[in-house]
């Protein structure tokens, strides 16, 4: 949380992997975006607290991929704060672009 909240008060975006540790209120049902390369985008808002009381809220981009990761997935989501004008299937396919790299690297 103190990175997602140090990057949002910068002002500055971030794009992230929901894990475990990064929790948060659902605002809302999720609603179907369309699809990208590997499966279906859904999208919803997301209230997240930090630790001091502070609340953030942020776009929840979910993918429920067609074929299930190497850890047997069946879909992840993303956190960011981009704004609006950056689709949630762009914001997909930019994601998919850095787990390419880091694969390579890998």
């Amino acid at each position: 949380m103190d990175f997602l909240f140090g990057v949002a008060e910068r002002p500055a975006h971030f794009l992230v992997r929901q894990h475990g540790g990064l929790l948060g209120e659902p605002l809302g049902p999720r609603k179907k975006i369309g699809r990208v390369e590997t499966g279906v985008v859904y999208e919803q808002t997301l209230r997240t607290t930090h630790g001091d009381g502070r609340q953030m809220d942020v776009r929840r981009i979910t993918i429920q991929l067609d074929k299930p990761t190497a850890k047997k997935e069946a879909e992840f989501h993303l956190l960011t704060n981009l704004p609006k004008s950056v689709s949630a299937r762009k914001a997909a396919k930019a994601y998919r672009g850095r787990w390419k790299i880091e694969t390579a690297f890998q």
